[in-house]
């Protein structure tokens, strides 16, 4: 006879219905949870703690860059100088010290009432130089066109003067002649009216002829003297004329001056 089998967890007494299937498989095991899934609040306090320790290094950051630290009372450091290109009177001073600043940024007013008055001083200064400029200018084709006539009228005048030196010279030589022959006729009259062979009166005549006839040699020898000098004056003219080129150059080069002075004036 076979021995009777004992069902776990199976009692006597109990309905067959009650009686609950014997699962003989073995239990399978629950996966384990990841932490954060565990404990939901655990990432908002890391990324707290995060943010808690980039901003305390911002603000340490942040408060040692502005200060220094020694202990040997020896710091190295770089010192950038600030100063304006022009003195003047300060009426605000837009900055604070140790403030930070970006170049082109407003730092100190200055009261301009000093430099207004010299900016008017330059404009009149800038305004005459260029008065003066545009004279320069125009007496650049005046100067050659008044050096130019001048040149042709002394030309002119030297040819005529010279001309006139020539009729004065053929002047005197019929002076001389006439004179020659009223000298000879004298010569002549005085040996006749010695001898009463003239009368007195044709000798006076032939006298007076004479004197005229010197009187005409001396004008005519003064003329062409007078002409000579007229002549040499003229001669200076000319070479006083010819020196055109240089008038115009230097006038030229006073027109060039002028106009850098504008430019100095202009730049100041």
């Amino acid at each position: 006879m076979a021995d009777p089998v004992t069902i776990p967890g199976y009692q006597e007494g109990q309905e067959e219905d009650k009686v609950q299937p014997i699962d003989r498989e073995p239990h399978k095991k629950e996966p384990a949870r990841g932490f954060f899934r565990q404990h939901p609040m655990a990432k908002w306090v890391l990324a707290l703690l995060v943010v808690v320790f980039i901003a305390g290094g911002l603000l340490i950051w942040r408060y040692y860059s502005a200060r220094e630290t020694t202990d040997d009372a020896q710091i190295d450091g770089h010192i950038d100088p600030v100063s304006a290109r022009i003195s003047g009177t300060v009426l605000r001073v837009l900055a604070d010290d140790n403030q930070f600043v970006k170049a082109g940024d407003l730092l100190v007013e200055l009261d301009p009432k000093d430099y207004d008055v010299a900016l008017q001083r330059a404009r009149a200064e800038l305004a005459d130089a260029e008065a003066n400029a545009g004279a320069a200018r125009v007496g650049v084709p005046l100067t050659s066109t008044t050096s130019s006539g001048q040149l042709s009228a002394a030309t002119a005048g030297l040819e005529a003067n010279k001309r006139e030196v020539d009729a004065a010279t053929a002047r005197v030589q019929e002076a001389e002649a006439n004179y020659n022959k009223a000298a000879s006729d004298l010569k002549r009259l005085t040996e006749l009216v010695k001898k009463d062979e003239i009368s007195q009166q044709q000798y006076d005549t032939a006298v007076a002829a004479e004197r005229s006839a010197r009187a005409t040699l001396e004008a005519a020898k003064a003329a062409v003297a007078s002409a000579q000098g007229r002549v040499a004056q003229a001669q200076a003219q000319v070479e006083s004329a010819t020196v055109v080129p240089q008038q115009v150059r230097v006038m030229r080069e006073r027109s060039a001056a002028a106009s850098a002075e504008v430019a100095r004036y202009r730049a100041a």
